[in-house]
């Protein structure tokens, strides 16, 4: 029997009246809603179920009852316990539907229910599930009922009867004020073919209640329970599940990372994992390594920006969910270990969901991209993701790997043309080398036989006869004979060394090459003394590598425009020494002077 017109769920039931008293196989009931004319008052009567309208269903021994999408409000479970249909009836689908909180009674009626095995009360379907969990059960109804709990003791369990075959129950949605299972512990009894429990959407918030009779429970659905308070341990109560949601926010923050490892530790056989929607950004990387059978993991919906988890620990995953995250690139150590989990011998694939991540497409990631088209990994979405390229505009992982070739270019270019300015430059400078190599090879030689202490005896101050040589123009005579002469040196001085009738230019030789340094005493007019220009050239040309600090010069303060070229360009500033009219005996400058004559020695 199937109604699917406007004739209004209640005017339905009540033309069950002549079915009394009869056995069938299904009572259909799909989108049975109120005339689109009537009032708001008269659409709410037709959509109410109260005992004197289920009295004709509960005369009926029916199998399967099948109310979905009738915006029934009301419906007066409580009045069908003890009845025919009661003793009959193992399929209830009342899905979609607009049904209050449900209470104790409800429930505790349903029970009763003896050959019941499969029970849907969820107020939306899967489809819809991202606009129900905007808002909480309690607000979507705004109404409140009874809790279902017990007065007994909180010591003591509460033992609760199940029907013996009943193995489905969805209540996904419904008002059930059932928000807190702390206290008493709950035995089931009967539970044997139970394998199948949905209680997403109903506002749990504390989960920690210990609960027995339920080891066959092979799916249970919690999402979307807002950040619940569940002990790690409760999922001990269930060893035999294969397939759990904890999506849609029902962990708090950072509740895997501190008990996510223990939570799962003794579920074996788990295969399906969905934790989508909760605002992740980092798991352990082990926390399935007690869960080698796991195939699917739901990791959608978070904010990862790094793979979350080590492939090793999970050896027979073949779907893995990682869409709508903060993705940029999977590294090579990733896409390796991936790339091993697919044998195409045995047939074992994995599938891999990327889309709604925000790819880079720069020049670190070139070898993403190729991977992502050339990897046995099976991809959603046809391989083809947004990305970022380097200037920051928006394009696609497939433009990208079309123009690769292109993309390469303008990123290794750079490097290349770098490297070759590089090699231009030491070839260059490798030339460079060689010219001065080739031009200065003796003095290269003589300086790195110094360098490395190579038996090359240098000068010393001891060699040399004279402290110094004295150069002077015949108008600084008298400063130099009655200042310089007492200063405790020996000196060599042109009129006192060179006897008459020697050669000038000899003497002025010889005091240089037999004098550890040369002082050239400047003063007024010094470059229209022939002897004094012919010194400066010999000391000049005397000067070597080995003693660049051969030649001093002491000039009056009134002549330092007069100091010659030549030596202006050998000496440093340190070797010039000034005086003036006011120099006396005392002045710093004959001790910084006599200093630089004694000099150090080699």
């Amino acid at each position: 029997m199937r109604f699917t017109t406007s004739l209004g769920i209640r005017k339905a039931f009540l033309s069950l009246h002549g079915l009394q008293h009869r056995s069938m196989e299904t009572i259909n009931f799909q989108r049975v809603l109120p005339s689109s004319s009537m009032s708001a008052e008269a659409k709410l009567q037709a959509t109410k179920l109260e005992s004197q309208v289920l009295q004709y269903l509960g005369n009926i021994c029916v199998k399967q009852l099948i109310v979905v999408d009738c915006a029934v409000y009301l419906m007066d479970v409580p009045s069908l316990m003890a009845t025919t249909f009661s003793k009959c009836i193992e399929h209830m689908d009342l899905q979609k539907n607009q049904l209050q909180a449900y209470d104790q009674t409800y429930f505790a009626t349903v029970l009763t229910f003896v050959h019941l095995r499969y029970l849907d009360l969820s107020f939306s379907s899967n489809a819809k599930r991202l606009s129900v969990c905007e808002t909480t059960t309690k607000s979507r109804f705004g109404v409140s009922s009874g809790r279902f709990n017990s007065k007994r003791s909180a010591s003591l369990p509460l033992i609760i009867h199940l029907p013996r075959n009943l193995s489905h129950v969805n209540i996904c949605g419904i008002s059930t004020h059932f928000d807190r299972w702390d206290k008493p512990d709950i035995k089931f009894v009967n539970g044997e073919a139970f394998n199948i429990l949905n209680m997403s959407f109903i506002g749990l918030t504390d989960v920690s209640v210990g609960i027995s009779g339920l080891e066959n429970l092979h799916t249970l659905d919690l999402s979307y329970n807002f950040d619940m308070n569940i002990e790690p341990s409760f999922l001990d109560a269930f060893p035999n599940i294969s397939k759990l949601y904890l999506g849609g926010r029902s962990l708090k923050d950072n509740y895997l990372m501190e008990h996510g490892k223990r939570l799962f530790q003794h579920l074996e056989r788990l295969s399906v994992l969905d934790i989508s929607h909760n605002d992740l950004n980092i798991l352990p990387r082990d926390i399935l390594k007690s869960n080698p059978q796991i195939k699917v993991i739901n990791l959608g919906n978070n904010k990862f920006q790094t793979f979350p988890i080590d492939t090793k620990t999970t050896p027979s995953l073949s779907t893995l969910d990682l869409s709508d995250n903060s993705l940029s690139e999977l590294d090579a150590a990733t896409t390796a270990a991936l790339d091993k989990m697919v044998d195409r011998d045995s047939k074992k694939g994995l599938s891999l969901m990327l889309e709604n991540n925000l790819m880079f497409c720069g020049c670190s990631s070139q070898r993403f991209i190729l991977w992502l088209f050339e990897t046995p990994v099976q991809l959603d979405n046809g391989r083809n993701y947004k990305c970022i390229s380097e200037n920051g505009s928006v394009t696609t992982t497939r433009d990208i790997y079309n123009r690769f070739e292109q993309e390469w270019r303008s990123c290794v270019g750079p490097f290349w043309l770098f490297l070759a300015i590089i090699g231009l430059i030491m070839q260059a400078a490798t030339i460079l080398c060689i010219i001065l190599v080739m031009k200065f090879k003796s003095r290269i030689i003589s300086f790195f036989l110094r360098i490395f202490g190579a038996p090359l005896r240098l000068p010393h101050r001891r060699d040399f006869p004279y402290h110094a040589f004295i150069c002077y123009t015949q108008s600084a005579e008298q400063f130099v004979w009655y200042d310089m002469v007492k200063r405790n040196l020996r000196l060599y001085l042109r009129d006192r060394e060179i006897l008459p009738g020697d050669e000038m230019v000899d003497g002025i030789m010889q005091g240089i090459m037999e004098s550890w340094k040369t002082v050239f005493v400047l003063t007024q007019n010094v470059d229209e003394d022939q002897w004094m220009t012919f010194a400066v050239k010999a000391g000049v040309y005397n000067i070597t590598d080995l003693r660049t600090d051969r030649v001093l010069v002491l000039v009056h303060s009134e002549y330092d425009q007069q100091i010659p070229d030549p030596i202006l360009r050998i000496i440093d500033e340190d070797c010039i020494f000034r005086y003036s009219p006011q120099t006396t005996d005392r002045d710093p400058v004959w001790n910084d002077l006599h200093n630089a004559i004694i000099g150090h020695e080699y």
